[in-house]
């Protein structure tokens, strides 16, 4: 999804469940990991093809098994050929800011950085041959910040810190349901396809259509104990898609089963932030 949709998204939900902190907070910092500066690679920075490499580890593809990975440069056959050998992934974590990057801890545990570190010396860390972590694992690692930072800060500090948080796993939860984080392709209608889910959220909104769906959502049996954060983004990542030629078709040749994609794909964000949000309430409860 676009950061406008993520924030309005985001925004509606946490005012739907009865947040107990800054909606506005925890809304603003839904958009912030397509924002964040926490990847580089060596020529490029942190841009490359007009993206933020950033999103390339929000990412939620399922395997066999019931298992999930992150995107593969050299797996996206959508993407242009680009030569990216010898240039090494550069992770940054402290640009995740506050309330994070006080704390070395939740630095070194972050996913790609971890990663990299793994890797080095063991395995190759080029751009175009790592596989970089999932969406779900990012939201793992959020939420692991988002508790502790529960029991180590007191008052408003506290709180500010976990409407942050909150806010970054609610972006993987909302990016888990769209076709082409599941298929791992950066392109082929990619841009279109989150064009038009920001545009069909507006009229839902206005309509008073998001609303109303809502109200079942909040009050149904949707984020039982013990669901985690990444269970919450794997499970939205686990709904049935077509592939790549399919999806290409229904673009160019079928648009109703485009617009019905793009339905579906609102839905489901809509539905796996509810529970994402029931999932932080009970956990800094």
């Amino acid at each position: 999804m676009r950061e406008a949709t993520h924030i309005a998204l985001t925004r509606a939900v946490v005012e739907a469940i009865g947040w107990p902190g800054d909606c506005n907070l925890v809304a603003r910092n839904a958009a912030f990991p397509d924002e964040a500066r926490v990847i580089e690679v060596e020529k490029y920075g942190a841009h490359l093809l007009g993206l933020n490499l950033a999103s390339l580890t929000h990412f939620t593809i399922p395997t066999s098994g019931g298992k999930f990975q992150g995107y593969g440069w050299e797996l996206d056959r959508s993407v242009p050929a680009i030569d990216l050998s010898g240039v090494k992934v550069l992770p940054h974590p402290e640009a995740w800011g506050f309330p994070v990057a006080q704390h070395e801890d939740m630095l070194l545990d972050e996913p790609l950085a971890k990663l990299v570190r793994d890797l080095t010396g063991h395995g190759t860390i080029q751009a175009d041959e790592i596989t970089y972590s999932a969406g779900s694992i990012m939201a793992e690692w959020g939420n692991g910040c988002y508790r502790k930072l529960a029991t180590r800060l007191t008052g408003d500090v506290r709180r500010q810190a976990l409407d942050v948080t909150a806010g970054w796993q609610f972006h993987w939860s909302g990016d888990g349901p769209q076709p082409h984080h599941q298929l791992g392709i950066l392109l082929k209608g990619h841009a279109a396809f989150e064009g038009d889910v920001d545009e069909l959220y507006k009229t839902m909104e206005a309509s008073g259509e998001i609303a109303a769906l809502l109200k079942p959502l909040v009050v149904a049996n949707n984020a039982p104990y013990p669901m985690t954060a990444r269970q919450v983004v794997e499970q939205a990542a686990s709904m049935p898609v077509p592939g790549p030629c399919r999806l290409g078709v229904y673009r160019t040749l079928w648009r109703r089963g485009w617009n019905k994609l793009v339905r579906a794909a609102v839905l489901r964000a809509l539905t796996s932030s509810v529970r994402m949000g029931k999932v932080l309430m009970r956990e800094a409860a």
